[in-house]
């Protein structure tokens, strides 16, 4: 079954589904009417949403490329591997924690709850509440606008939370995220004329303070805005307040967050790399329309329900149209501005693309609005509503649209999947722990993905995923595929063009020698790989194995069997050593010193022809007065939490590579006096010995927001 057949198959029944759901919906016994079947309506539909994260209880669907090896991973190391410090030995051959995804917040529901309940329980209780979330908050503000009928309140509510991949996919990305954002508005505008106004506010506000503010507030202040041009008849003093409110918690959640990165901001890929694409308003706003549509689903339901707020003549259709030009307003002053004149250089290097998902909430009270004035105008409409209940179809289209998620859900568990392959690996920890030294290890072909060897399976990876790329790290990334996958950076895309039938071949994809040089020796594969270069060091029976092609199996109906028992099963991985890795922590016996001005693909070259004979190749602007590396012997070291400590002798002195990605916070002490830490092998640090020393603390010192205050004090 390929990827095509199941879309087609999931697409061709969710259009069956709409007719028979509109006609069982529009029964007079099936009308919404009371609020005890708002409730029922509810409940109902909220299992139907979380389905695939319950039906097999342990063995449930997270989908693993894109929702289970980001956020899930990060909280589950969050609460059982974590060593208190603010950087991590595992993720991405060494990360600040506070620049990877969400996690090192205050606040974080999810990372509470793994340090007591069963991981796919944890998923399970943000699907349901995320869902309900984003029901509820879109159910109150379409309340607001059809305060007489609750069956289109229902309609509109039970649609907002399938209208985007953020909401269905994606959100254990955002914590509460963009579910939260209809309630928050709600909290803030129609509730400002309500008696428990205060206590609504508040309640958003700490619901808010869980979700990733980067991503949530941009969207979150471009909503206010549009709604209120739609629904001006709001207390905009105490909006206002409640915004600032929401602001207040969400810094107090995410201060160190926050701080973190605009503080390694200039460290990392998006900056350097990134830039702003033209200062030309005409280019922006059609880029802006361009974005509006590639939303496709809420642009839609916006859109219609502005041409019925216009055929049905409401007044309220000039305000939509406000609305729209907000939207594209907002996005070409955040692109041309010239944010660099205020030093906020990198918001010009950040994607504005999330400001405009404020489209996600703001087609609530348009669509609303549409639906009403459609029932309330049979001379305009000439019986067209007497015969169409649009309330009735957009349920029905949201159920339909539910089924096709959940087939095309069915179908990578199949193939994929689920939540098994988090602890399902039997394999993997023993296998890559034999050696005593500490090395690191690749995941190839997403099984299990990065974050999760990493986060779940406590190996220290090096193609692990933060948030923001370090740049060194990035560049050496970019050389280790030999075809970059500029989409997904680290990811080790699987291509059948390259699998022979018995084994693939990796070398013509990656170069092992340059993960070798970054302290990588262990390949985790989900099939046989083709290399010189690689000692296999486990291979699962025919029977364990966790990836098998169709044509491996005499019939179709074989394969599907063997794709459901992975399910429940994961199998095992195949476990290879490569045979020349460097050490984590060791002594340079010469050093190269080459121009700054050379380029990363001549600097890795060049690392590919020194770094293996522990040469260090470090850019002239770091020169020292060390001008040649003598012998340091490492006697012993240990990864420690922020570093390491190392014992070694070293009579006259030297330098010692530690193969981490240098950063402008690791500092170096050798019995107690400081020592020089500077860039080396692109991928690595080098910290210059002074004679005679022989205890070294390496640690990263990037100072918290807390510890810079207190200084000032």
């Amino acid at each position: 079954m390929t990827a095509d057949t199941a879309q087609l198959g999931a697409l061709i029944l969710s259009i069956l589904v709409f007719g028979p759901c509109y006609y069982v919906l529009n029964l007079d016994r099936m009308a919404i009417r009371e609020s005890r079947h708002v409730r029922t309506f509810f409940l109902l539909w909220l299992a139907y949403f979380a389905f695939e994260y319950y039906f097999l209880g342990p063995y449930s669907f997270i989908e693993m490329s894109h929702e289970g090896n980001l956020n899930p991973a990060v909280d589950y190391y969050l609460t059982h591997h974590y060593d208190g410090g603010r950087f991590s030995h595992q993720f991405g051959g060494g990360q600040d924690l506070f620049i990877m995804l969400p996690g090192m917040q205050y606040f974080n529901p999810e990372a509470m709850l793994h340090s007591f309940l069963p991981f796919w329980i944890v998923i399970l209780i943000h699907k349901l509440y995320f869902a309900a979330l984003g029901f509820t908050g879109a159910y109150l503000i379409s309340r607001h606008h059809a305060p007489d009928n609750r069956s289109i309140a229902v309609a509109v509510a039970a649609i907002f939370p399938i209208t985007h991949e953020y909401l269905l996919g994606y959100s254990t990305n955002w914590g509460p995220g963009y579910a939260a954002i209809p309630f928050a508005i709600y909290a803030c505008t129609i509730a400002t004329n309500k008696q428990n106004f205060w206590l609504l506010a508040l309640l958003a506000g700490v619901i808010l303070s869980a979700a990733d503010p980067i991503h949530i507030f941009p969207p979150l202040a471009v909503t206010l805005v549009g709604y209120i041009i739609f629904n001006p008849d709001i207390r905009l003093k105490r909006t206002a307040l409640a915004f600032g409110i929401y602001i207040l918690l969400a810094l107090t959640v995410w201060h160190e967050f926050i701080y973190a990165n605009a503080t390694l901001l200039n460290e990392t890929a998006r900056v350097i790399k990134g830039g702003i694409d033209s200062r030309n308003p005409i280019s922006a706003a059609i880029n802006g329309i361009a974005t509006l549509f590639s939303t496709t689903l809420p642009f839609s339901l916006f859109i219609g329900g502005l041409l019925i707020l216009a055929v049905t003549r409401s007044q309220l259709a000039i305000r939509g149209i406000g609305i729209f030009f907000w939207l594209i307003l907002s996005y070409v002053i955040a692109k041309t501005f010239p944010w660099e004149k205020i030093g906020l250089d990198p918001i010009s290097k950040l994607s504005h693309y999330y400001m405009l998902l404020a489209i996600l909430t703001l087609f609530i009270p348009i669509l609303t609005e549409a639906i009403k004035n459609f029932n309330e105008s049979p001379r305009i409409l000439r019986n067209l509503n007497r015969s169409i209940r649009l309330d009735i179809g957009v349920v029905a289209l949201a159920l339909a649209i539910l089924t096709f998620n959940k087939v095309g859900n069915l179908a990578i568990l199949t193939w994929f999947g689920g939540q098994s392959s988090l602890f399902g690996f039997e394999n993997l920890s023993d296998s890559t722990r034999k050696s005593k030294e500490a090395f690191r290890a690749v995941t190839l072909f997403e099984r299990p993905p990065a974050n999760n060897i990493a986060g779940v399976y406590n190996i220290d990876s090096f193609d692990g995923q933060p948030s923001l790329y370090l740049d060194r790290w990035s560049k050496y990334w970019d050389h280790v595929q030999k075809v970059p996958n500029s989409v997904q950076r680290t990811r080790v895309g699987l291509d059948w063009a390259r699998w022979n039938g018995r084994e693939y071949d990796i070398e013509s994809q990656i170069r092992l020698d340059l993960l070798g040089i970054a302290n990588v020796r262990y390949l985790i594969s989900a099939l046989p790989l083709k290399s010189e270069n690689l000692k296999l060091i486990y291979a699962p029976k025919e029977t364990e194995i966790s990836l098998a092609r169709p044509e491996a199996f005499a019939s179709k109906t074989q394969f599907i069997s063997f794709r459901i028992k992975r399910i429940f099963d994961p199998g095992k991985l195949y476990i290879y050593e490569l045979d020349n890795s460097l050490p984590r922590i060791f002594s340079a016996k010469a050093i190269d010193y080459v121009s700054d001005s050379i380029s990363p693909l001549d600097l890795h070259n060049r690392i590919y022809r020194l770094a293996l004979s522990r040469t260090a190749v470090i850019l002239n602007r770091f020169m020292t007065v060390l001008l040649t590396a003598e012998p340091v012997k490492i006697i012993a070291w240990k990864k420690v939490a922020d570093g390491f400590d190392i014992k070694l002798n070293a009579p006259k002195g030297g330098l010692v590579l530690i193969n981490n990605s240098y950063l402008p916070f690791w500092k170096a002490w050798g019995d107690g006096k400081f020592l020089k830490v500077i860039p080396a092998n692109a991928i690595q640090m080098a910290v210059v010995i002074l004679p005679g020393t022989k205890r070294v603390e390496v640690r990263y010192k990037r100072p918290l927001l807390r510890e810079k205050i207190a200084a000032l004090f």
